[in-house]
């Protein structure tokens, strides 16, 4: 859904009241993520399957978050859908307050910060590596011998 709405948003911002691609998608993306959510809410509750028994708050704050953020995208826009304004400025108001501590806190703070940080850290020490693979390859300057009128001047 984030890569919809940022890559998309000139699609997405239009004032029709019938369904686009994007809509469709959009929609598909969301009850993916609800039937996720939701599935693995109903496993950490019934605790049959082992990666269910034990569960922290984080992750129950990540589905309920997660879980909210689709619910009340989907009812924003059917609120648009169906003309009515003042539902659906308190629905995004609502999903702004959902959806806002989903992606600034939980994300990038909790368990989850590792899909961005360690892509991020090898990707890092990869340039690091190649710029003194590079810094090697060129002969410096400053550890020549110069001879001369001044050889005593320091580059």
């Amino acid at each position: 859904m984030f890569t919809l709405v940022m890559f998309f948003l000139e699609t997405l911002q239009v004032n029709t009241s019938e369904f686009t691609w994007i809509s469709v998608v959009g929609y598909g993306t969301a009850f993916i993520l609800l039937y996720v959510s939701g599935d693995a809410m109903i496993g950490r509750l019934r605790k049959k399957e082992e990666m269910h028994k034990h569960s922290h708050d984080s992750d129950w704050m990540f589905l309920i978050l997660l879980f909210l953020t689709a619910l009340t995208g989907i009812l924003m826009h059917a609120f648009r859908i169906m003309d009515w304004p003042l539902s659906t400025y308190y629905m995004y108001v609502v999903h702004l307050a959902v959806a806002v501590p989903l992606l600034a806190l939980e994300v990038p703070f909790m368990k989850w910060a590792h899909l961005v940080y360690r892509p991020l850290a090898l990707y890092l020490k990869a340039v690091r590596k190649a710029a003194i693979e590079t810094q090697a390859m060129v002969p410096s300057t400053a550890t020549q011998n110069h001879t001369g009128p001044n050889s005593d001047v320091v580059l």
